[in-house]
């Protein structure tokens, strides 16, 4: 395990492509999970995630690869790979090589490609919940941010329960107000409730934050605009995470003035999240930290995200479980 955060990668659902950047017959290299990766999309326009290298010869699928019907062609000798993984010709063979590259479980939901995984191979037992906004008429169309940060997604998630750095970080008049409840459908909800000082106004704001799992968050802001940010968070490797946020905002009022207030406002969260990614691409994850009244609701948070870990340790290592707050 890395120095800096000894946990493993949690298991999720994690976002590997925007819709609109896997097109119909094309193949795509992609890196995440600490392997190599390849997407393509078949001619039945179905998204399909694959490990990267051939069983034959080891040629790497994304890399000179070609969609022909439903299925990916390796560059090296044309073998062709359906998309659970299956060889399904070898085009100068006689018979057919059983044999398979790993597959994974991909649903393709509110404008992005998932994929799941599990440490100890186990199949989803958590779906990703469908945003009634994607593709509403009633909401814009995404507007995307994207950041390498070298980090855990555990590290970043707590931000939402850490009450005290909105105050010393992003210059909130005074230690907000976060509470957190984890529901019914093991989703962790946090409120955020400060004030801030905006466009040379004092305003009090709510922002609605729900956790659904390590790569999929969707908070929900209603100062000034209506806006809701959907963020995936995917691990590259050990120590490096890709964060994308998609912003949609409510049309409502006039148009100019509500897509000059929503531009502006995303552009202020981008600004805020940039400003916590020097912390955390220099801290270290304490597994007893020395916590005081005021620092929120870090523990809960903590217990919460400890059901995707799991439950036998991984190569030795104890994983670290928070004491009782």
């Amino acid at each position: 395990m890395p120095t800096r955060f000894p946990m493993p990668y949690p298991s999720s659902w994690y976002a590997v492509s925007a819709s609109t950047e896997l097109r119909r017959g094309q193949v795509k290299r992609l890196q995440y999970l600490g392997r190599e990766l390849v997407a393509f999309r078949g001619e039945d326009g179905e998204a399909h995630v694959l490990d990267a290298y051939c069983p034959h010869l080891g040629a790497h699928l994304g890399v000179g690869g070609k969609v022909q019907g439903d299925t990916v062609v390796c560059p090296f000798h044309g073998w062709r790979f359906a998309g659970d993984g299956r060889c399904v010709e070898a085009p100068y063979a006689r018979t057919t090589p059983r044999c398979s590259t790993g597959s994974w479980a991909t649903v393709e939901r509110n404008g992005m490609v998932w994929i799941w995984y599990h440490a100890l191979g186990a199949p989803p037992d958590l779906e990703v919940p469908a945003l009634p906004e994607h593709g509403n008429p009633e909401w814009t169309p995404y507007r995307q941010y994207r950041w390498i940060v070298k980090s855990h997604s555990q590290e970043m998630g707590e931000n939402s329960a850490d009450s005290a750095h909105f105050l010393h970080v992003h210059g909130t008049l005074g230690v907000p107000e976060v509470s957190a409840e984890v529901t019914p459908e093991g989703v962790f909800h946090a409120v955020n409730r400060s004030r801030n000082k905006r466009f040379g106004k004092v305003v009090d704001t709510s922002v609605d934050i729900r956790i659904h799992f390590p790569g999929y968050s969707i908070i929900r802001f209603t100062e000034l605009a209506e806006v809701l940010l959907l963020a995936s968070n995917t691990p590259v490797d050990e120590e490096t995470v890709e964060q994308v946020f998609f912003f949609t905002s409510r049309k409502r009022g006039n148009p100019l003035l509500r897509a000059l207030v929503s531009q502006m406002f995303m552009r202020e969260v981008a600004r805020q999240y940039e400003q916590d990614m020097p912390i955390w691409e220099n801290k270290i994850h304490l597994p007893r930290p020395v916590l005081c009244d005021g620092d929120g609701p870090i523990w809960q948070f903590r217990k919460w995200f400890q059901r995707f870990y799991p439950a036998r340790p991984i190569g030795g290592t104890t994983l670290p479980v928070p004491a009782a707050s």
